[in-house]
């Protein structure tokens, strides 16, 4: 909220949860070897309309167990990325429509503010200034399977990177083939 002078004098998160962010899948082990460095082949199956960008992330899960509402890429890319401040179980705020979650979530909405940026700034348009220019210092090397060069052609791919210093970073990769 703006004064007349164009001054904010009051600010207010708001997460409208349409539930677009996900969909259903099946997936499917078409070869399923359990022995060490064995072959392995996965099938996601998504509605035969839906047009989709997928990951997958395979674990031991003895080594490395899962931790309930700890972060998951949705409370990542929609609220943590976003939030000045550390929010604790961010998943929670995705693992259901009860009204107690949702009041939850608009409760770190209000106590976490959203400093990305100062109005000030944004209204007088000034940006800040790129002081770490993007070198070429970061290859990413990969294949992608179940899709044919001609499919691939002119497309870009998106991962996540993440480094001991960071959340996790979304990317986007050209695809040079």
């Amino acid at each position: 909220m703006f004064n007349s002078l164009r001054i904010p004098v009051a600010e207010r998160l708001v997460f409208l949860n349409n539930n677009t962010y996900y969909f259903n899948t099946d997936l499917h082990a078409i070869e399923k070897d359990l022995t060490k460095n064995a072959h392995n082949t996965l099938q996601i199956d998504v509605g035969d309309t839906l047009r989709s960008n997928l990951s997958i992330s395979v674990t031991d899960a003895d080594l490395d167990p899962a931790v309930p509402n700890a972060d998951n890429i949705f409370a990542e890319l929609l609220l943590s990325s976003d939030l000045k401040g550390y929010v604790y179980n961010p998943a929670y705020y995705f693992s259901g429509d009860a009204d107690s979650i949702k009041n939850n979530l608009d409760l770190v909405m209000m106590t976490n503010g959203w400093r990305r940026f100062k109005w000030e700034n944004v209204l007088a348009e000034k940006w800040p200034s790129i002081t770490h220019l993007p070198g070429n210092y970061l290859t990413i090397n990969g294949a992608v399977f179940g899709l044919s060069k001609t499919q691939l052609s002119g497309k870009e791919l998106t991962g996540i990177l993440k480094t001991k210093i960071s959340n996790g970073n979304f990317l986007t990769i050209p695809n040079k083939r």
